[in-house]
């Protein structure tokens, strides 16, 4: 990809507020396949990338997404973190972006 990354989709948002909310409200559900494919779609993460991240393999990647894995509660938070993390990186200008007043 050329030029700067583009943030996160609102729909990306819902997503994770939807499960932030079951967290935090008590309600501790699995996550599924596909809330986990929406979430690595909208970080903008190959399953390659989101395995290296995460320290498996895109196969196990790969096997969460179909169904066929159930999703630790461990993972399902640490993909939330992640989440959180790229959208407070979104919202802080980086370096690269000030110019200096002369």
């Amino acid at each position: 990809m050329c030029g700067s990354p583009r943030p996160p989709s609102t729909a990306f948002y819902s997503v994770a507020l939807r499960l932030t909310q079951r967290y935090t409200n008590g309600i501790v559900t699995e996550m599924t396949g596909e809330e986990f494919r929406n979430l690595r779609k909208t970080l903008r993460l190959t399953q390659v990338e989101l395995a290296e991240k995460m320290g498996t393999t895109s196969n196990t990647v790969a096997r969460w997404e179909r169904g066929e894995l159930q999703i630790s509660e461990l993972v399902s938070r640490f993909v939330q973190i992640l989440t959180k993390l790229e959208k407070n990186k979104q919202r802080k200008p980086s370096a690269e972006r000030k110019v200096p007043k002369k």
